[in-house]
């Protein structure tokens, strides 16, 4: 079953992973480490790494969520 935003349990730690976000393409200045699948409709699936409550990394999907810090999946949000 997929959850609601409102329902995702974000982790209390000081660094997390946001796995398979989609983020407009235009919204990255270096769009070019993406895939051609992840661009079709203007976005790019990227993991996003949290740290102190800000933005410390964008990877592609896949890339970055792997290691050992806790991580939130969007792919099972609808």
């Amino acid at each position: 079953m997929l959850q609601q935003f409102s329902d995702i349990v974000w982790p209390d730690a000081a660094s997390y992973w946001i796995a398979n976000a989609r983020i407009p393409v235009c919204m990255l200045s270096g769009p070019h480490g993406f895939t051609p699948h992840d661009r079709e409709d203007g976005a790019a699936l990227l993991d996003i790494l949290i740290v102190n409550g800000r933005i410390e990394r964008l990877v592609p999907a896949r890339n970055g969520s792997a290691d050992q810090r806790p991580s939130v999946d969007l792919k099972v949000i609808g």
